[in-house]
């Protein structure tokens, strides 16, 4: 796929991941548009980078989503690339069940069910440009559940699921979908964590060459090696990995 010339809609993309996101797309000579919900964040990535557009739009909000999808179609009618990147996690633990469920909502809410919403309104708009496509983030925890976010590790295989769903039913389509998988990522939400951190300008480099070299499916650094233990030794990998991340969330209590 051609990753220059594109109009290009990355959600969550004020910061971290997203942000690294718009500035490779930026670099690549394409229309980059960002979504947030800081006004202020979304005004400190523009001056980051003079050529973006911010919309500043909560995709919680299905008011908000319809909204976006008018505003599309008549500011950004050549929008051909969808990056649904937006995400939010907590920590969880059973014993705390009232919390656990209440996060479990809004990560679903977040994580799921708003992208996929956003991308079903955005089909007739994407289909219609010559070479359209879908890129959700998902997350290495989806070939093994990350044991203390558990409410984020179901809502990201949901979207992983969905997103072979979409693969599959729009193959006779001129519209691709791909998958991301980064592993832990040097953002804000793995920073209590001493572990080995991809860099997110990294991560989005190589995001970017994944889609040029059509790679539909993408585990990116350690996920790939997740990828294969989750196949031969599920149950012993999840109970290391459980010890694991218990120990470093208490570590930092």
């Amino acid at each position: 796929m051609k990753i220059s010339g594109n109009t290009v809609l990355i959600t969550g993309g004020a910061s971290g991941i997203g942000l690294a996101l718009a500035g490779a797309f930026y670099r690549e000579k394409n229309t980059v548009i960002i979504l947030g919900r800081s006004q202020d964040k979304l005004a400190q990535a523009q001056k980051r980078y003079p050529g973006l557009h911010t919309l500043q739009v909560d995709i919680t909000s299905e008011q908000q989503r319809l909204e976006l999808a008018e505003t599309l179609t008549t500011e950004f009618p050549g929008l051909n690339l969808l990056v649904n990147n937006a995400g939010v996690a907590y920590f969880g633990d059973a014993q705390q069940p009232t919390e656990l469920f209440k996060h479990a909502c809004i990560e679903i809410d977040t994580n799921y069910l708003a992208p996929l919403h956003l991308s079903l309104l955005l089909l007739p708009q994407l289909r219609q440009q010559p070479s359209p496509a879908i890129v959700n983030i998902t997350t290495a925890g989806v070939y093994l559940p990350l044991t203390i976010m558990p409410g984020y590790s179901a809502s990201k295989a949901a979207f992983s699921s969905i997103t072979h769903v979409l693969r599959q039913q729009l193959a006779n389509t001129p519209l691709k979908v791909f998958e991301v998988l980064p592993p832990a990522v040097d953002t804000q939400l793995v920073s209590r964590f001493k572990v080995q951190k991809l860099q997110p300008d990294l991560l989005a480099q190589k995001i970017v060459s994944g889609i040029k070299k059509n790679h539909y499916d993408m585990p990116l650094g350690s996920a790939r090696a997740l990828k294969w233990l989750a196949r031969l030794a599920p149950t012993f990998c999840e109970g290391i990995l459980h010890r694991q991340m218990t120990k470093m969330l208490n570590d930092h209590q």
